[in-house]
């Protein structure tokens, strides 16, 4: 690179998961004519990584978005031909659904979009398998298999009791949760809350599956949420 920084780039590239020694010349120089330094240390190792899945988007504890995308995060630049040659999404059928793939610049994310909309509340299973090689050749040596389940139909989730929370001075927060991630552009409009709550705030969970409704609540007050 420059007179004080030495690239090596091996050719052939080398194998992966396996440890090299790599030792420097005594003899060699800076160009002023000074010698290394004997005391110095010339002697090193390392271990060359091999090609890993680090993750997998949605994760097990998420459901599977309609009209995806899932994302597969690896340890290494991969080879994109390669990967999309070896990733397989199936049905409840066996059968591979088409679709988009992408990576980012580092070729070290792939993001997979199916070309139509899933079906609701369906598992899907999610396959790299074994083989798909690095940008260097080498392969991935454990394949992965997983599931992942779409979103069923959007309702109120029967699973999570509506609770209202007071903490001081007539100040409380209601949350409602639901089956599917809310529209976040239309969901202040769409809830109306009678009689009016002063202070009123509307705002959503982090992953955008709840309504919370907080401000001053009158006691011994029934309202109502449409």
């Amino acid at each position: 690179l420059n007179t004080h920084t030495y690239l090596f780039t091996p050719d052939p590239t080398m194998g992966g998961g396996i440890a090299y020694d790599l030792q420097i010349n005594d003899a060699l120089s800076a160009l002023s004519g000074a010698a290394l330094d004997p005391e110095q240390q010339l002697d090193f190792s390392f271990t060359t990584t091999k090609p890993d899945v680090l993750s997998i988007s949605p994760s097990q504890e998420d459901r599977l978005s309609l009209d995806g995308p899932i994302m597969i995060g690896f340890n290494i630049a991969m080879d994109p031909d390669s990967v999309e040659a070896h990733f397989d999404l199936l049905s409840t059928g066996g059968n591979s659904i088409s679709g988009r793939f992408e990576w980012d610049d580092s070729n070290k994310k792939l993001s997979f979009t199916p070309s139509e909309i899933l079906e609701r509340n369906t598992s899907y299973t999610i396959r790299l398998r074994a083989g798909a090689e690095s940008l260097g050749g080498l392969p991935l040596e454990t394949g992965v298999e997983t599931t992942r389940r779409t979103h069923p139909a959007f309702s109120v989730d029967p699973q999570i009791t509506p609770e209202f929370i007071s903490y001081y001075s007539q100040f409380g927060n209601y949350q409602i949760g639901f089956t599917n991630p809310i529209d976040v552009e239309i969901f202040r409009s769409a809830l109306r809350v009678t009689p009016e709550v002063s202070a009123k705030n509307v705002y959503l969970s982090n992953d955008n599956t709840s309504i919370n409704l907080s401000g001053y609540f009158q006691p011994e007050t029934q309202y109502t949420l449409v």
